[in-house]
């Protein structure tokens, strides 16, 4: 869901070439993860300015949606990342 086309580096490429090629890809997956972050900021600050605005503020998450959220990640992940660690990243989010 989240992967680009994947190019490889050639069957000979040389093991600093291939290493140069992994660094890069990351590099990218950081930059559209920041991206990713700076959208989901917006709209946060949407929905806090709506709450605000209609609702008197109060709190910002509901502890129930929370939960649901914090599970569905842990299914959407598969297993694949520690849970404690998306839990904790997206608390701090």
């Amino acid at each position: 869901p989240f992967s680009p086309p994947v190019e490889t580096p050639a069957g000979d490429a040389s093991p600093h070439d291939r290493l140069t090629f992994h660094r890069r890809r990351i590099d990218a997956f950081d930059s559209r993860i920041l991206a990713l972050l700076q959208e989901r900021t917006a709209e946060v600050e949407a929905v806090a300015a709506l709450k605000k605005a209609h609702w008197g503020g109060g709190a910002f998450m509901r502890p129930g949606r929370e939960a649901d959220l914090i599970r569905a990640l842990l299914r959407q992940d598969g297993g694949r990342l520690p849970p404690r660690m998306l839990v904790q990243l997206w608390r701090d989010l």
